[in-house]
């Protein structure tokens, strides 16, 4: 679910999100830095951009949920360093049970 450190750009993160339909529509330096003349000269164009901008957040939230209710958590995670740190939790907890349950050192 995460980027790797190599990917740490939103645009390789979101193109591994899905198919090219969720993909960002690309607009160029000078549309994105006068978003107002968008709106004026091509308002189908600054709708579609900002209808694909909320999509892709809502992708990758319903990813993140999919991921955190499979670590038996319910919801979206406030952020990703505690989702993080409660499957380290878990995994280590499993871990300990697993050692007891064989009669292992864990260490």
């Amino acid at each position: 679910m995460l980027a790797s450190g190599k990917k740490r750009k939103f645009r390789s993160h979101r193109e591994s999100l899905g198919p090219p339909l969720f993909n960002k529509i690309s607009l160029s330096k000078d549309q994105i830095e006068n978003m107002d003349l968008l709106l004026k000269t091509d308002k189908t164009l600054f709708d579609n951009y900002a209808l694909k901008d909320a999509v892709i957040p809502l992708i990758h939230s319903n990813y993140m949920e999919d991921f955190s209710f499979n670590q038996k958590e319910l919801g979206i995670p406030i952020t990703l360093s505690s989702l993080g740190t409660k499957y380290v939790k878990k995994l280590g907890k499993r871990l300990i049970i697993k050692a007891i349950k064989s009669h292992q050192n864990i260490y």
